[in-house]
């Protein structure tokens, strides 16, 4: 007899799960580096990219709605887009070359990121606050490190860090799918 689990269906919403997940990080990724670029090079193109990434929350709420839809997940979905914010609010204050201002950026950054290890592991057992935090911290100090480094005239911090960053973002999406499996088809 086959296990629910190794059901065809189950298998293929998985592996779907899977997809979807690498595809949102990789997409949130693609956004911030393409972000800093273009605000560290004054393009033109540098308001559209910031309104795409901000469109990155529509993304979150279809996945994380469908599968947390009470209080917690539309908190989770709230904070995952004010990472976002809070990141371009930083690209933007380090612009500005003031460093208080960067840093204060920075101070929310990191508590929102915080908040959003608590509330991942809230709302999912299997996922660990050590292991989120870690991810999350680390994430926001490399696009820290491309956009301090880049301000500093070091012209091969986005081509040396970009994919150290995008390994990050596909461990973070195994992470989460992960956990989505674990709770909802096991």
């Amino acid at each position: 007899m086959e296990s629910q689990w190794n059901s065809p269906s189950i298998q293929q919403d998985s592996l779907e799960l899977y997809r979807t997940c690498r595809d949102m990080t990789a997409d949130t990724l693609f956004w911030c580096l393409l972000y800093i670029n273009s605000a560290l090079c004054r393009a033109p193109n540098r308001q559209a990219i910031r309104d795409t990434l901000l469109e990155q929350s529509g993304e979150y709420a279809r996945l994380f709605g469908w599968f947390y839809p009470g209080p917690a997940g539309q908190d989770l979905i709230r904070r995952l887009d004010r990472q976002n914010r809070y990141f371009l609010v930083y690209v933007d204050r380090c612009l500005t070359r003031n460093p208080d201002a960067g840093k204060q950026a920075m101070r929310q950054w990191e508590e929102n990121g915080r908040q959003v290890a608590r509330l991942f592991v809230q709302l999912n057992a299997y996922w660990k606050q050590p292991e989120w935090s870690a991810m999350i911290g680390q994430f926001r100090q490399m696009l820290g490190q491309i956009v301090t480094q880049s301000l500093e005239g070091d012209t091969s911090a986005l081509p040396v860090m970009a994919p150290l960053a995008k390994r990050l973002a596909d461990d973070m999406s195994a992470y989460l799918a992960k956990g989505f499996v674990e709770k909802h088809f096991v």
